[in-house]
């Protein structure tokens, strides 16, 4: 068995007789998120990029305007997460 990537992590099936694997590559990423005017904004913002599939991690950051999101890149990806900002943006909850 060759080994595994540093950016890749490993998710036993729900099957506890199944032994195979499946490797997954994840990505971390910082985003600017300028224009939150409160702490519920960031939060909605967070828990909006929380819901996208393949999303492991997201906190964001008020007084930062920043964003940090880990996720599945076979699952999702950045169009996706700003999509989920932009979405929160224009129509709130």
């Amino acid at each position: 068995m060759e080994p595994r990537e540093r950016t890749e992590i490993t998710d036993s099936k729900s099957d506890p007789d199944v032994s195979e694997q499946i490797a997954r590559p994840i990505v971390k990423v910082s985003l600017k998120l300028a224009g939150m005017t409160s702490a519920t904004c960031a939060q909605t913002i967070e828990n909006a990029l929380k819901k996208v599939p393949g999303v492991s991690f997201a906190s964001v950051n008020l007084a930062t305007e920043k964003g940090r999101v880990t996720y599945d890149s076979t699952l999702t990806g950045l169009e996706k997460l700003k999509k989920a900002v932009e979405e929160k943006r224009l129509y709130g909850d």
